[in-house]
């Protein structure tokens, strides 16, 4: 029996040691679409979009796709 312990602390601290961290999720806020409130700037209405990280340099990608009826 004393030489199942050593064996089985050996497999759960190589069991712990693989395991992989997640990775930290970059957002702070999620990104998410804020409408626009200018009135006086133009005549329609805008959505801004909006996501909030730490002060840290990355490169960020946004893509988009207009509705069928070539609205947002």
């Amino acid at each position: 029996m004393s030489k199942l312990i050593p064996a089985a602390a050996s497999l759960a601290t190589a069991l712990l040691l693989s395991q992989t961290l997640p990775a930290p999720d970059p957002f702070l806020e999620k990104p998410y679409l804020q409408m626009g409130d200018a009135p006086k700037l133009s005549a329609s209405e805008s959505l801004v979009l909006i996501w909030h990280t730490e002060n840290v340099p990355a490169k960020w990608d946004v893509k988009f796709v207009l509705g069928t009826d070539g609205l947002l």
